[in-house]
């Protein structure tokens, strides 16, 4: 069981009409293919991999000398036909992901050797461990690489407010907005904080907040602006972000007394939410007007919901 095989050997059994490759488990004289063992090693070729253009030439010290995927369960047709190509393609070319699914199947288990290059994910034989990551923060990134293929995107007239954003549309947006955060990010840690701020204008640009639903993923552009010193565009997300929840909760606590329940969980989340904008601004900002303002509205809604005494 402990023992590991070359995907070549691996798919060498799979391909063998060998009956030494079959098990007959429920004895009814229909064997099916038995699998010899649930861990397979990819070599790497270090040399393709630089050649293709898989890695960068800056990356090269990074390469590991060979991947180890281990199988959590039977494989079927699609899975195997994914191994074939990774037993042939000798990182003469590259292999991409697109996202969608989190399963570890979907990435044939190798999501700790992905690099995210813009919507999609290339394998790259530079391991980034996934343990204790969430799937918004799946595979690594190239800063040059990423930010020159989003060059290439056409936006066409996705902002333009005459078109309708319909919902799966904005289920799409998520994926990009979170894409083009983390680039944000990844200048930010690398000091080049214009091009920081350059594809945080790009990404509200592009999906006006109050546009494309889904406001909790965008919670993190106060801090981020603030943290780049773009303090007048990190006000501005910030009461964008308030006025949305604010109007929301204005709904909410609009029904009936006999029917607050209905909606009372969801005041609670928006208070939370209000709370986390709050906490951006005062972390930053506390002489700011938007500050004074939420905070004295934050403080009336927990008064109404008798969540606190009134200030005396």
């Amino acid at each position: 069981k402990d023992s590991i095989f070359d995907i070549k050997v691996y798919m060498k059994w799979i391909e063998s009409n060998n009956p030494r490759t079959f098990y007959d488990l429920d004895e009814d004289g229909n064997p099916e293919k038995m699998l010899p063992t649930d861990r397979i090693r990819i070599p790497v070729n270090k040399e393709n991999a630089l050649k293709s253009g898989i890695v960068a030439a800056k990356d090269a010290d990074k390469m590991v000398d060979y991947i180890d995927i281990k199988i959590d369960r039977g494989i079927i047709k699609s899975r195997i036909l994914m191994l074939d190509i990774l037993a042939n393609f000798n990182w003469e070319q590259p292999i991409y992901f697109t996202g969608g699914s989190y399963a570890d199947e979907e990435y044939i288990w190798l999501k700790d050797y992905l690099q995210l290059d813009g919507m999609s994910y290339k394998l790259v034989p530079i391991k980034t461990p996934m343990k204790g990551r969430s799937m918004f923060d799946l595979g690594r990134i190239d800063p040059e690489k990423m930010y020159a293929n989003i060059q290439k995107l056409d936006w066409r007239n996705i902002n333009d407010g005459k078109i309708y954003l319909d919902e799966q549309t904005k289920k799409n947006a998520i994926s990009l907005r979170n894409n083009l955060m983390r680039l944000s990010e990844a200048f930010a840690k690398e000091g080049d904080s214009a091009k920081a701020v350059e594809i945080l204008d790009l990404s509200i640009e592009k999906m006006p907040i109050k546009d494309f639903g889904h406001f909790s993923l965008s919670l993190g552009y106060p801090e981020m602006y603030y943290r780049l010193g773009e303090t007048d565009k990190a006000r501005k997300a910030a009461e964008n972000l308030f006025h949305i929840f604010d109007q929301h909760l204005t709904w909410q606590m609009s029904f009936p007394e006999t029917k607050i329940e209905w909606t009372l969980e969801e005041i609670r989340n928006n208070l939370f939410v209000i709370e986390n904008i709050l906490d951006q601004v005062k972390s930053f900002d506390e002489e700011s007007e938007l500050f004074k303002k939420i905070d004295g509205c934050f403080n009336d809604i927990k008064v109404e919901l008798g969540l606190v005494e009134p200030y005396q």
